[in-house]
């Protein structure tokens, strides 16, 4: 009974930082795409920019929306870009897939329990039949895999160096650095650009990958497989352990 007006408290939350936009917004674009980049900037990711209010409005929304009745809605958040955007910004790579992955598995249940049992999935009496689960799941971990690369890149070993280990500025790699703390250990291999903890980035692909497999789509898992090492190689060595498991 109370995840309706609670979803309705989350939209209004995620308006309210432009996170997502209202059909009916009278702000100026340039305005909202101001507000934005505190917290699109990959990196504003070591720290999450957002209140506690917009946090729980990333985590909550798409699960208040499902147990409300309003799975389709709920599975066109999941796949909006932006939105899962946000999320890297507020909880880090490996927590906001984590997150997207809970919500994804939930989208795929309700579609095939409706197909089941009821042959409605949500409120809006949309027919089971006519929502592609596979679609939802295709176009989200799509989405995922994008923001991942684009927001965490692996930085070029030999490119440019500066004292103390980390790299120039350059036009080549803008303002750019490679962190390199006591649990960083990739030294020798680049580095990853903007994670909050060394690996995150390799582990939320890794979970991605596990999502996939244990769907059955076992090719589309091992490419991303190939990538997650890529990714745990570059922060944490090629002899960590999690690389050589």
């Amino acid at each position: 009974r109370w995840n309706n007006p609670m979803a309705s408290v989350c939209r209004r939350q995620l308006q309210k930082t432009f996170v997502l936009t209202a059909t009916s917004s009278s702000i100026p674009s340039s305005q909202q795409r101001q507000a934005q980049e505190s917290w699109k900037n990959p990196k504003s990711y070591l720290l999450n920019p957002f209140d506690d209010a917009t946090s729980y409005a990333l985590h909550m929304y798409p699960s208040h929306l499902m147990r409300c009745g309003r799975v389709v809605e709920a599975a066109r958040v999941v796949m909006n870009s932006q939105f899962y955007v946000a999320r890297l910004a507020c909880a880090g790579a490996l927590e906001a897939s984590l997150w997207q992955r809970s919500n994804l598995e939930e989208i795929i249940q309700r579609c095939i329990f409706a197909q089941q049992h009821y042959g409605v999935l949500d409120i809006e009496s949309s027919d089971a039949e006519s929502i592609d689960s596979k679609e939802i799941m295709t176009a989200t971990i799509h989405t995922m895999l994008k923001a991942l690369h684009d927001r965490y890149p692996i930085v070029d070993p030999d490119g440019p160096q500066s004292a103390g280990g980390k790299t120039a500025a350059s036009p080549s790699n803008g303002n750019r650095s490679r962190r390199f703390d006591n649990n960083h250990h990739g030294a020798d291999d680049g580095g990853v650009d903007h994670e909050r903890e060394a690996g995150e980035v390799g582990r939320a692909m890794h979970s991605i990958a596990t999502f996939l497999a244990d769907k059955g789509h076992i090719k589309t898992a091992m490419e991303i497989y190939r990538k997650c090492l890529k990714y745990k190689v570059a922060a944490l060595g090629k002899d960590h352990a999690s690389v050589g498991r």
